[in-house]
């Protein structure tokens, strides 16, 4: 029985053997981004094979341009991004004058940091110093109009009376009080013309910030027209 069953096994191989040459293998590959897979099934050994084959991208056509397109959209996108936010800091930075000049750490990284809004600083500390030329704020590096034992308090350096300054808006936004209209009450008690006056630094100062990133808009929406092309 032994005899017969390994007789039998060898006949089978053998015939295996014999019609293997006549076998048209297909290996099948994984998908990849950059050959899509066939949508109707392939013959091994038939015409359609080649058909189908012959109509796939390779890699450096077709899918891999959409691709190196949709990555230099990206990047433009982002640094659209990046430049728009540089236009406020630069517009914000041209805005500081006399004593407040040269200040846009403190202006403008230091207040976002602490959580404020960099065009009401800049404003309410240029309308409080005269734009940076006030006596108090050029001999005592006073940028908030601040007292003590009722006099005007001197600080050591520019940057501590800035930082002074920040941390006192920072007392007023903690009691809700993050505005002009809601400071005024404490900070410049019956005057009717302190908030509209820092309002109207504050439109002057976004019209500058408003132009400088139209300009950067325009820039890159050309730059993404001509990739498009």
């Amino acid at each position: 029985m032994k005899k017969k069953i390994v007789g039998i096994t060898l006949v089978v191989f053998g015939l295996i053997l014999g019609y293997l040459p006549h076998i048209t293998v297909v290996e099948a590959e994984l998908p990849s981004a950059c050959t899509p897979i066939p949508t109707e099934p392939v013959t091994p050994g038939g015409n359609e094979a080649v058909e189908i084959a012959s109509g796939l991208l390779s890699c450096d056509q077709g899918i891999t341009s959409t691709d190196k397109f949709n990555q230099q959209l990206i990047d433009l996108l982002n640094l659209q991004t990046t430049k728009i936010e540089e236009a406020k800091r630069i517009a914000i930075d041209e805005s500081l004058k006399g004593e407040m000049s040269g200040q846009i750490e403190y202006f403008y990284d230091r207040s976002i940091e602490l959580g404020l809004d960099p065009v009401y600083v800049v404003a309410l500390a240029a309308w409080e110093t005269g734009d940076g030329t006030s006596n108090i704020c050029v001999n005592k590096h006073n940028f908030g109009g601040m007292r003590s034992g009722g006099e005007w308090t001197r600080f050591e350096s520019k940057e501590a009376g800035i930082e002074a300054f920040l941390n006192l808006l920072v007392s007023y936004a903690e009691k809700g009080s993050d505005t002009p209209e809601e400071m005024a009450a404490r900070y410049a008690p019956g005057s009717e013309t302190w908030a509209p006056n820092v309002r109207k630094i504050m439109k002057r100062i976004n019209d500058a910030i408003e132009k400088k990133q139209t300009e950067v808009r325009q820039e890159y929406d050309l730059l993404i027209e001509n990739l498009k092309k």
